[in-house]
């Protein structure tokens, strides 16, 4: 379970989308929040002399620090207000760098971060730094993408989808998939979408939809499998759909139509999620999602048994 959740601010709307979030994660699972702002000391921009004429260059620089330590403060101390467990951190640097330590030093299990930002006054956006958190965190990322409408209730949780294709990879999501919609009290919605398969021109009609049948009836007989697997296991309830076409766009269209609270997904151990991933689907459902996106990217892993059966089940069936 989530015990230590760190989430990054910037002073910005954008960056402080990700607190709501986190702060039902922490009420739910009685977790310590950890909040942390990265600063880089401003140089003399343009924004700073029109704002700040009658300063000094020094003077400008300080007053910016000033500026984002009030800031963020001020987030802090409405956090605590909340009746939250805060520990806060103001540090010097580049943000993935902070973020990465500060992950590191306080043992956090989760991040919740938007996948939106910008320096303090505008000055900087920074938009790589989810992709730069993801490449060197250990632990799962919750993104909250631009289009994110979701709004969380306690009333009735909604349930987190995680996108399956066979693969042992795809399958690594489970796990913190589970511990999210634990926390939540919502139940897990496996999904498998059902590509259709190549076409050669020496194949019959009749050729085509036996092996597309085939195809579909490999796929469910795999999900059906890993949601047998998952309810043997003390955990949420699980509930499956199969769907046909684009993994992407049938990944974001089922999260509407559920209406999920989120959607887990793997991502490629030498990868973030913006640069060389581009075109894939976690990409592409980052892009058009409309609910957060738990990524994790798995480094060390270590299986429970139910974790190997459902790996043999992903390698042997589909």
């Amino acid at each position: 379970m989530f015990k230590t959740i760190l989430v990054p601010l910037d002073g910005s709307a954008l960056a402080a989308r990700a607190l709501p979030f986190a702060k039902r994660l922490a009420r739910a699972g009685g977790a310590r929040l950890i909040v942390v702002r990265a600063y880089l000391p401003a140089d003399d921009a343009l924004l700073l002399r029109v704002e700040y004429p009658e300063f000094s260059a020094a003077e400008r620089a300080d007053e910016d620090r000033e500026t984002a330590t009030a800031e963020f403060q001020s987030a802090v101390d409405g956090l605590r207000a909340d009746g939250l467990d805060v520990e806060d951190h103001f540090v010097e640097g580049a943000a993935a760098d902070v973020i990465f330590d500060v992950a590191r030093s306080t043992r956090a299990n989760l991040i919740v971060m938007s996948t939106h930002g910008r320096g303090g006054l505008g000055r900087v956006l920074y938009g790589s730094v989810a992709d730069k958190v993801l490449l060197r965190v250990p632990v799962p990322v919750l993104l909250v993408p631009a289009g994110c409408t979701r709004v969380w209730t306690d009333v009735h949780p909604e349930p987190v989808l995680v996108p399956l294709d066979g693969s042992s990879l795809a399958a690594e999501a489970l796990r913190p998939a589970r511990d999210l919609a634990a926390t939540r009290g919502g139940e897990l919605l496996l999904l498998t979408v059902v590509e259709a398969l190549p076409v050669y021109p020496y194949e019959t009609p009749e050729t085509v939809d036996a092996l597309d049948a085939a195809h579909a009836a490999h796929a469910a007989q795999y999900l059906d499998d890993v949601a047998a697997e998952l309810r043997r296991a003390a955990g949420p309830g699980v509930s499956t759909r199969i769907v046909h076409g684009d993994p992407a766009e049938h990944i974001c269209a089922v999260a509407r139509a559920a209406r999920v609270g989120a959607i887990a997904m793997a991502s490629h151990g030498r990868t973030g999620v913006s640069r060389l991933l581009f075109g894939s689907v976690t990409n592409q459902t980052l892009q058009h999602s409309t609910v957060p996106v738990l990524v994790y990217r798995p480094i060390t892993v270590h299986r429970t048994a139910s974790e190997r059966a459902i790996e043999k089940i992903a390698t042997a069936t589909f």
